[in-house]
């Protein structure tokens, strides 16, 4: 599917099984302005034969079993997607991050930014609101990107690679990237995680109890 810029009109699906939740989200993604809501639905089913008709797709997420579940489920849909949590947790965040989805935000984000959220992950662009940003640069969720499994498998093989004092050579042909990539990747997380420099990500592995000493 073609990018979209933010002068365009994003085709907007929302995804919640709690109606009064996806009301909020569906309001919230109306005041842009610039965004058609063009189906609201609790169920993924209900998108299967109409996903080419919208742009992107707003998951509301709960705390909750269900809501995983209804995570899980939209990730198998052929559209770019954004999670918006009904509460942030780092859970829910590794879920969105486990199942690839690189969009997430909150209910207490603004509407101007759930709508950067979609420009970008209409794009294939990675977002993360306010309150989620603001949860890793505290160290808060790290814990969460870090243990989070298909989508950090190289975030984890990237801090074991820098804890044995690996070069970014041979952390690429370990990851099976180049090595530009791999010095994209350390500073990423070094920022995601609120450190300074690459050789914090050492002393935060251990710290943590994310990486074996073995």
């Amino acid at each position: 599917m073609a990018g979209v810029t933010g002068a365009e009109v994003l085709r907007v699906g929302v995804l919640d099984a709690l109606p009064l939740m996806g009301d909020a989200i569906e309001a919230a993604v109306s005041e842009s302005g610039v965004v058609e809501v063009a189906m609201v639905a609790s169920r993924v089913g209900e998108f299967a034969a109409v996903v080419g008709d919208v742009d992107v797709v707003v998951v509301g997420v709960s705390c909750d079993d269900s809501g995983v579940a209804l995570l899980r489920e939209a990730a198998k849909l052929n559209v770019p997607l954004v999670v918006c949590l009904h509460e942030v947790r780092d859970y829910l965040i590794s879920a969105a991050l486990s199942c690839r989805i690189h969009c997430v935000v909150s209910m207490s984000d603004s509407a101007a930014m759930l709508h950067r959220g979609l420009t970008l992950a209409a794009n294939a662009e990675w977002f993360m609101g306010q309150s989620i940003e603001g949860r890793f640069k505290s160290g808060q969720g790290a814990r969460a990107l870090l243990r989070s499994s298909d989508v950090t498998r190289d975030h984890r093989r990237l801090m074991v690679g820098v804890c044995r004092g690996w070069t970014s050579k041979q952390l690429a042909e370990e990851i099976g990237v180049a090595p530009s990539t791999v010095e994209y990747r350390k500073r990423r997380l070094v920022r995601d995680l609120g450190l300074q420099k690459s050789i914090d990500l050492v002393r935060y592995a251990h710290r943590e109890g994310l990486i074996d000493d073995d």
